[in-house]
């Protein structure tokens, strides 16, 4: 049992030796740390969780409306889907 562990110990300090000799980048590299956003909490009412994945490009667009008009993330999401709506609603119906 103490020979496993040692071994253990041993290839895995080799191996770290081996990949700071030969810079290897897994183990010398730091990971880049995600962009972190002031949390924002409100008591609106909204109580179900959407998760999505959207370029970045869109998501700061997202905030950067949030901010401005001062509005939480619900309400601006809310705002997008009438809009959208709208948008929708007005390409269907027939022009005169």
């Amino acid at each position: 049992m103490i020979v496993g562990t040692l071994n253990r110990w041993n290839r895995d300090i080799g191996t770290k030796r081996l990949a700071s000799v030969s810079g290897s980048a897994s183990s010398c590299a730091t990971p880049a740390k995600p962009l972190r956003r002031q949390q924002r909490r409100h008591r609106t009412g909204r109580n179900v969780q959407l998760n999505i994945k959207a370029r970045a490009e869109a998501v700061e667009a997202f905030y950067a409306i949030t901010d401005r008009e001062k509005w939480v993330l619900g309400e601006t999401f809310e705002r997008a889907i009438y809009a959208l709506k709208r948008e929708l609603a007005r390409e269907k119906s027939p022009t005169v």
